[in-house]
């Protein structure tokens, strides 16, 4: 498998505590080590403007996605109009900033000179 990785998704389904959420998705990247990620919030970048055209969610509406990996985690995000626009950056229009939260477990701490 070339580039950085595999991502995997499928509209719906069900999160942590039977939640409901608008979609799933799975991320692999076997060419860095990572037999499979269990939350990637870099896809999120690129499923959030996808998913929100395919929903028909409108530009800062809040889409909840679950990735399903053995520890997985869900994903609040937005696409939301950045400082070009709300048709700048994203293919079809609809923003050009994806904003994610959700909560997170460090697993390094470090410092840059």
């Amino acid at each position: 498998m070339g580039g950085r990785g595999l991502v995997a998704t499928a509209a719906g389904g069900v999160g942590e505590g039977g939640v409901a959420v608008d979609f799933v998705c799975r991320f692999w990247a076997p060419n860095f080590g990572i037999p499979e990620d269990p939350v990637t919030g870099s896809a999120y970048c690129g499923l959030a403007p996808y998913w929100s055209r395919v929903l028909g969610v409108a530009a800062g509406g809040e889409l909840i996605g679950y990735q399903a990996s053995a520890r997985g985690g869900m994903v609040r995000c937005a696409v939301v109009p950045g400082e070009g626009g709300v048709e700048g950056g994203v293919e079809g229009g609809g923003g050009d900033r994806v904003l994610i939260r959700g909560y997170a477990v460090s697993v390094f701490k470090g410092e840059i000179l």
